[in-house]
């Protein structure tokens, strides 16, 4: 049941960022709050990025490849890891994506900067807080 409801998930969020409206206002005021935002938080190291669930890659793209020296993610879906594989040619501080789930991916790096995307509304409530408690250890 959880899948047919990503897959509607999906489909709408698809139907959303296809239209001309939400990439030309919503989208582009979206990534540069994210961006200020970042960048105002006080002793945040600029080191290394954590991307969950990265989707499109649009928050990779548009914003933490030019913060971080190094950008890190991961998705379930292995449309998204071979469409972000291809951008680790074109993004030189992509440096690693990886096909896992939130509840099977493994911390084996340290991160500035943790950033969760759009993912959490159809997760359950115990696999969000598993992953919380893993990134907190790291």
């Amino acid at each position: 049941m959880s899948k047919q409801k990503t897959s509607t998930h999906n489909d709408n969020e698809n139907q959303i960022r296809s239209s001309p409206e939400f990439h030309d206002e919503n989208e582009n005021e979206f990534y540069k709050f994210i961006h200020d935002f970042v960048l105002s938080i006080e002793d945040l190291g600029f080191e290394r990025a954590l991307d969950v669930a990265f989707m499109d890659g649009q928050l990779t793209i548009q914003v933490l490849s030019k913060i971080f020296d190094q950008v890190v993610g991961f998705d379930q879906c292995s449309k998204a890891v071979a469409r972000m594989e291809a951008q680790r040619k074109k993004i030189r501080q992509l440096c690693m994506v990886d096909q896992a789930s939130i509840v099977s991916y493994e911390f084996t790096r340290h991160f500035s900067g943790i950033f969760m995307n759009q993912c959490t509304q159809d997760m359950k409530d115990m696999d969000l807080v598993q992953f919380l408690k893993k990134a907190k250890k790291n």
